[in-house]
């Protein structure tokens, strides 16, 4: 395990994920599917019950994290029960608590 954990950054790049895809949520828009903020709802939506479940496994979970996890990026790891990250690999930085508020809801 060592070994994937330590080696995985040269396969996944610097960023393990930043959020929700944004720039893909603009160009949905752009194509005429609903504005890019009606995008991100549905992620959130769609995002929400998939961190739930995570927490509620009965059995204990692993999030090897390979990069910078930011944002809605970062609540997919803090969903399992132990995180593995290398210390000069990355930063955990939850953007949300600058804002005051949580953007997604975590319900099962």
């Amino acid at each position: 395990m060592k070994e994937i954990i330590r080696d995985s950054w040269k396969i996944l790049g610097k960023y393990f994920s930043n959020g929700f895809d944004t720039a893909w949520a603009q160009s949905a828009a752009a194509r005429g599917g609903g504005t890019a903020y009606d995008h991100l709802v549905k992620l959130s939506e769609l995002y929400g019950p998939v961190v739930a479940d995570f927490v509620s496994l009965p059995m204990p979970t692993i999030a090897a994290v390979t990069g910078h996890a930011a944002a809605a990026g970062l609540m997919l790891p803090l969903s399992h029960d132990y995180v593995l990250m290398k210390g000069d690999r990355g930063v955990m930085y939850f953007s949300e608590l600058d804002w005051g508020k949580c953007s997604v809801s975590f319900k099962n």
